[in-house]
């Protein structure tokens, strides 16, 4: 990167690991830094690891993503899951409910516990 890093630009650190399918390995080399760096960084601006913050941005994404489509695996693919089924398991630790079921609640307003 030629400019300057603002490490409290959130915006544009979203921007970035979007762009590098939210790998840190590949965000601290578009950067053109250290991962050890990239640590440094990430931990000054949101005060929690790079992997974690990482993983909450692109599960955050998901959550909008699993809103406007239903295809679970899409979604997974798109976001630089290599597997649905990891997919699957992040997002239901990190919502507390499967996509499908979020995308229902969402979408339809049903409760998805008392879907079968």
């Amino acid at each position: 990167m030629t400019t300057r890093l603002k490490i409290h630009d959130e915006a544009l650190w979203k921007r970035l690991a979007a762009e590098c399918k939210y790998n840190n390995k590949a965000l601290s080399q578009m950067l053109g830094i250290s991962q050890r760096q990239l640590q440094r960084y990430i931990r000054c601006a949101f005060d929690r690891s790079a992997q974690d913050w990482l993983n909450e941005q692109r599960l955050l994404l998901a959550g909008e993503m699993v809103q406007r489509n239903s295809s679970v695996k899409s979604v997974a693919l798109e976001l630089g899951f290599k597997q649905v089924s990891h997919f699957c398991r992040e997002f239901k630790v990190y919502y507390g409910e499967s996509a499908t079921q979020y995308f229902r609640r969402k979408s339809f307003g049903t409760d998805a516990r008392n879907s079968i």
